[in-house]
């Protein structure tokens, strides 16, 4: 997951940095609980962002993606931290699908809706399970097909990212749309 995670830093259209046409990126994992791993004030150099992934440890437990989305609204985006006012924020989560604990997801991610532009969702393991999508789609901006990207194993990310990257073909950026699950 961490090397498929690493692999995306270098796909994202504009790159990484502190630039006004550059993205920024912030970090968070969750399992039975949220932890910051990188603000979007903190260092954009793909270098260091890759460092910060590389340096997650998996927790194990059960998975609270309603406390991670109340999070995110309540710590990530905040001008103090880094988000900038004046662009479009995105956000990615990456999940196996299965909320067990925590927060009500559907009321989680219509607060954060209000502060994230789009939220996407990478769902491992939820290719195959109807209510794992269910809840994953209940999830993302608008219940939006085309913002899910649903794989049934983690070995599938690595060829995710081959195929992005073959798409590209030397161009700086290409859209990244998932086919409808």
């Amino acid at each position: 997951m961490k090397q498929g995670i690493n692999s995306m830093i270098d796909l994202f259209c504009g790159g990484f940095g502190s630039g006004a046409k550059q993205n920024r990126l912030a970090i968070m994992q969750f399992s039975d609980r949220p932890l910051i791993v990188h603000y979007f004030n903190d260092s954009q150099a793909p270098a260091d962002l890759r460092k910060k992934v590389q340096s997650m440890e998996d927790f194990g437990g059960r998975t609270c993606t309603g406390d991670a989305l109340e999070e995110a609204y309540d710590q990530i985006f905040r001008l103090d931290r880094g988000v900038r006012a004046d662009t479009p924020n995105d956000t990615l989560l990456v999940t196996d699908g299965h909320a067990n604990c925590g927060a009500n997801l559907l009321e989680a991610a219509q607060r954060l809706q209000k502060r994230s532009k789009s939220v996407y969702a990478l769902g491992i393991g939820i290719a195959k399970d109807a209510a794992a999508r269910s809840q994953v789609t209940s999830v993302v901006s608008n219940e939006d097909p085309h913002h899910i990207f649903a794989l049934e194993r983690y070995v599938e990310f690595k060829d995710m990212i081959s195929f992005i990257r073959d798409k590209q073909q030397g161009k700086p950026c290409v859209p990244i749309v998932s086919e409808q699950i």
